[in-house]
């Protein structure tokens, strides 16, 4: 079902036709630039599918009736847009769902639409949750987090549960919490690359990773580790209603993504709002890499303090630990994109992209939707799909920890 929705700008005046296309999302986020003053129109779009009910709240527009727009928009909580124009291009009943469906064809359709409408509701019903059982492990409250997990995981077993059941326990809930955000079986795609490497690094230099473990790990590294790629995830679970539509893109062959950049667009959500979540995952994850470096180091090299050969910076080769340590995050993320070992499961960071944003140094371009930076162009649609893209190569990051930590807590009582 579509609705027209009249709105004008309440600084230029521009009326803008917002053509919803009304879906499962309760309380659905729009945001859309003024063509005319670049002002930022956010709207929250209510929708009550049992009582066919419709609501609207705006930020900078006011809603109005029996005015020739001048704009067209279309908007929707959870499928792909056109851009906004000012040429009414749209043909009748040619709404957003059924393109999508033409897109992907309708059983690929079925499989989005499940997994993005399950993900809605256990995102409404468990993300608080979700945040208030990782705070009590961050902040080392073993009683009351043990308590929480028995509730969760409906464990039969009481009491206070011990460091390593914690472990293994707080690493089952949240694994099975994020693998309702993937789609197009991505998840189960990433776990068997995972599982693959570790069995690789076990069997193949079981020695230099039990060293690893003892020798290198401590449970105040590791604790802090959890802590940054906690932010990184929470920053984006807690605004997952931005990045719905961008998810339809994993239903899309990467052939064709370039095209659909072009053409169309989303509006849940504006630069403004997203633009720091992008600094946010490649901060903590690269401070995170270190960890991913040493498991390298393991598999390729036989011993945790091996670094990669070659890695030149300032005329000078970075061939120890202490001086990695020593190095910038833009200097240490070059031996992130070194071709090897656990480094597949990294995202591909651009430096032009976080250093625009750190430096404040972009503009807006709103009929393409799209962000200038220096000499650099990306669209809006493409910025918030690499940015789920990165949460996805951080909740590999995350698995991966979790593994070395419980393969730690296995070594070490091995010794004992």
């Amino acid at each position: 079902m579509v609705t027209n929705i009249q709105v004008k700008c309440e600084v230029c005046e521009a009326v803008i036709n917002l053509k919803w296309q009304i879906g499962h999302v309760e309380e659905a986020p729009v945001s859309i630039v003024c063509p005319d003053c670049l002002t930022v129109l956010k709207f929250t779009l209510y929708t009550n599918n049992e009582e066919v009910t419709i609501n609207f709240k705006s930020k900078n527009a006011s809603q109005i009736n029996h005015i020739t727009p001048k704009y067209y928009a279309e908007t929707s909580s959870e499928l792909l847009t056109f851009k906004i124009s000012n040429q009414h291009i749209i043909r009748p009943g040619w709404t957003p769902f059924i393109r999508s469906t033409q897109m992907i064809g309708h059983e690929k359709y079925v499989n989005f639409q499940k997994s993005f409408m399950s993900a809605i509701y256990i995102h409404k019903k468990n993300n608080h949750i979700f945040e208030r059982i990782n705070e009590l492990y961050l902040n080392k409250n073993k009683k009351y987090l043990s308590s929480e997990l028995h509730k969760q995981l409906n464990l039969e077993h009481k009491g206070e549960f011990t460091d390593e059941e914690i472990i293994r326990n707080l690493y089952s809930y949240n694994i099975g919490y994020f693998s309702n955000f993937f789609h197009n079986s991505s998840f189960g795609i990433l776990n068997k690359k995972i599982l693959e490497k570790m069995e690789l690094l076990k069997t193949t230099q079981a020695e230099a990773f039990n060293d690893f473990l003892i020798n290198y790990c401590n449970n105040e590294m590791l604790l802090e580790y959890d802590r940054k790629l906690y932010r990184a995830i929470s920053n984006v679970l807690s605004n997952y209603y931005y990045f719905i539509p961008a998810t339809f893109l994993k239903y899309i062959t990467e052939d064709r993504i370039d095209d659909i950049y072009k053409e169309y667009t989303l509006t849940t959500t504006n630069f403004t709002d997203v633009k720091d979540i992008y600094i946010t995952i490649y901060e903590n994850l690269i401070d995170v890499y270190e960890i991913v470096m040493m498991l390298n180091n393991v598999l390729i090299r036989g011993n945790h303090m091996n670094m990669p050969s070659g890695v030149i910076i300032n005329n000078k080769e970075v061939n120890t630990l202490i001086k990695y340590r020593k190095q910038s995050k833009a200097n240490k993320l070059r031996f992130a994109e070194i071709n090897e070992g656990f480094n597949i499961f990294m995202p591909k960071f651009e430096r032009k992209i976080r250093n625009a944003i750190g430096h404040e140094d972009w503009r807006y371009i709103p009929y393409e939707h799209m962000i200038k930076y220096g000499n650099d162009e990306i669209y809006i649609l493409e910025y918030v799909y690499k940015c789920w893209q990165m949460f996805e190569n951080t909740i590999a990051i995350y698995k991966i920890l979790q593994d070395i930590k419980i393969n730690r807590e296995v070594s070490i009582n091995n010794i004992s």
